[in-house]
């Protein structure tokens, strides 16, 4: 009886938290510390385990990106950003949609793929608004791009940085073995909006207006201090991509970016530090140590075990010669998918980590960290509640009164995240297996 309950009490409060997490029946900061301290207090985890499953390099990590990007935001990167994505559009809202797909994927790979919409989506507001359109193609097609794009690098998506602080794979590895695919399905969301939305989005012209609007406010900026903090960004992202050559952490880099950007700009760090997402961070620390609970009760690796098992027998019933792998990595990525859809991208790559960690020690193959991070991050574009950069868009549409239905953004997102995912499935086969 004791072993059971002490199996079944905290597999329990493990699922109650993701229950938590997944329905919004509370505010997911305030269900992971619940969970966490549950686990602690009931003497499931010591304190000491309990703090050591904290990733602090992935919670350093994140403090550091979210410092840059506070101060970049307010010397005008985004304004600047925004007169560049007219000026590319020549005035057509098709191009437009077609530039803002392709300038959201890409910063989201380098930038926080919620702060990318937060920032982008006021400017396709106030476009089409001015100009009397519906603009829920459009944000949806961001938010569809914030989440494939981000998941070319280790610091785009944040199942990637908890995948890179798991394994140790550098910035360059990421972009290597993710980049192309993501390239592809760029593209297959360019093909995929097109045809969905064709009859949604007018053939005319952007208001010369809009583009007056956009000048005023970067006029009102100091363009000196902008283009000294673009150096020192580009010299970051730079470091980034080579920072296991230079024999620096990730999160080292990202600290380093920013507190470089707060000397250059001076502005007060309290004022940075207000735009910071504490309430993101201390999730993240509470999430560790629920998930920490599945490795102290031994389930990460029963699972490993049972994915194992069921991949021989799947092998053995289709009797085509087919190996291990070329049976699991499908699967790891279509119930990555499935599991991102109904409970986040977070919490289903905070649970997989040490599942196939352990899976990683059996059979050796790189190819299944990379079927974890396509079908986590593609995944989360099947639902609203996917990521978190897809409610930020929703709400930002429903203020301006235009809500997004549950049930309207599955409509769109599930045929896309199955094109994405059969894609993905097919190209981790071809190279890894």
């Amino acid at each position: 009886m004791g072993f059971e309950l002490s199996f079944i009490v905290p597999l329990a409060i493990v699922i109650a938290t993701y229950g938590f997490i997944a329905f919004d029946l509370m505010h997911r900061t305030v269900a992971a510390l619940l969970g966490a301290l549950l686990l602690v207090n009931l003497g499931y985890m010591a304190p000491d385990v309990a703090l050591a499953k904290v990733n602090m390099d992935t919670i350093l990590l994140l403090l550091g990106m979210m410092l840059i990007l506070s101060v970049v935001e307010k010397v005008g990167f985004f304004e600047l950003l925004t007169l560049r994505v007219l000026s590319l559009s020549g005035r057509s809202l098709w191009r437009l949609l077609v530039v803002l797909v392709v300038t959201t994927a890409v910063l989201s790979a380098f930038l926080d793929n919620v702060t990318t919409v937060m920032l982008l989506c006021p400017v396709v507001l106030e476009i089409t608004l001015l100009m009397d359109i519906n603009p829920m193609p459009f944000l949806l097609a961001m938010a569809f791009a914030s989440n494939i794009g981000g998941t070319a690098t280790l610091i785009g998506d944040p199942p990637n940085i908890m995948i890179g602080t798991a394994t140790d794979f550098s910035f360059m590895e990421f972009m290597v073995n993710l980049g192309p695919i993501v390239a592809l399905n760029v593209v297959v969301l360019l093909g995929y909006i097109w045809y969905v939305f064709r009859d949604q989005i007018p053939d005319e012209e952007i208001g010369p207006e809009c583009i007056r609007e956009c000048k005023r406010r970067f006029r009102r900026r100091d363009t000196s201090k902008l283009n000294r903090c673009l150096i020192i960004f580009i010299i970051t992202l730079v470091a980034f991509m080579f920072h296991e050559e230079l024999h620096l952490k990730s999160y080292l880099v990202a600290l380093s970016g920013g507190t470089a950007l707060l000397l250059l700009t001076k502005i007060r760090p309290e004022q940075a530090m207000r735009d910071i997402e504490w309430s993101t961070l201390v999730f993240f620390a509470g999430l560790f140590v629920v998930v920490g609970a599945l490795e102290e009760i031994g389930l990460s690796d029963a699972l490993a075990g049972g994915l194992l098992q069921l991949t021989e027998e799947a092998r053995n019933q289709l009797q085509m010669g087919l190996s291990t792998e070329s049976v699991l990595i499908p699967f790891i990525i279509g119930i990555g998918g499935v599991l991102s859809g109904l409970l986040g991208a977070i919490p289903n790559t905070a649970a997989m980590i040490p599942v196939i960690d352990s899976l990683h020690t059996t059979l050796g193959n790189d190819g299944l960290w990379w079927a974890l991070s396509l079908g986590a991050c593609f995944g989360g574009n099947a639902t609203l509640i996917g990521t978190s950069a897809n409610v930020v868009v929703a709400g930002l549409s429903e203020r301006e009164g235009y809500p997004v239905s549950f049930r309207a953004f599955m409509k769109y997102g599930i045929p896309l995240t199955i094109l994405t995912l059969t894609t993905s499935m097919i190209y981790v086969n071809l190279l890894y297996t």
